[in-house]
């Protein structure tokens, strides 16, 4: 079911905080310059280096690659490779002189989106809206003694 997916994500989020919280302060995670954002996103910026950025599209990419390895070992190491995924934004722009990119390591959520929550707020806001306005599950309550007695009573 759906509802133990999301229950399960919820579960690997609350993980990932307090995993977080313990290992934060470590030497390892100083050492790898990682930090922490809003909502459990491990982030750290990796800056080329001259020989780097004078070069093609496809250098840029194997330096970030190179440089991800010791975090997603470390991460690996903390059981993280399953619910977080690394995302690499480019901060490149050679007319300014900025040659940096962004990797951030973001919780992975596949069955709890905002779809599903927004689903489910209009869900238990409408059962509340009946119960105040209708008093529907008194009602339902009526229902069920009644066809309990009449089972009990065949």
């Amino acid at each position: 079911m759906r509802i133990i997916e999301v229950l399960k994500e919820i579960g690997n989020y609350l993980y990932l905080r307090k995993v977080i919280r313990h290992n934060s302060n470590t030497p390892e995670w100083t050492k790898l310059n990682l930090r922490v954002g809003w909502f459990g996103v491990i982030y750290t910026v990796v800056n080329l280096p001259p020989e780097v950025f004078e070069g093609e599209e496809v250098y840029y990419q194997v330096f970030i690659i190179e440089k991800m390895k010791p975090i997603n070992d470390y991460l690996a190491s903390l059981n993280l490779q399953e619910i977080i995924t690394p995302v690499v934004s480019s901060k490149v722009n050679k007319e300014e002189g900025k040659f940096a990119y962004l990797v951030k390591y973001q919780p992975l959520f596949r069955e709890l989106t905002f779809g599903w929550v927004v689903t489910w707020a209009s869900i238990i806001a409408a059962a509340s809206w009946l119960q105040f306005k209708f008093d529907i599950f008194g009602k339902l309550k009526f229902v069920y003694d009644l066809v309990y007695h009449w089972v009990i009573s065949k």
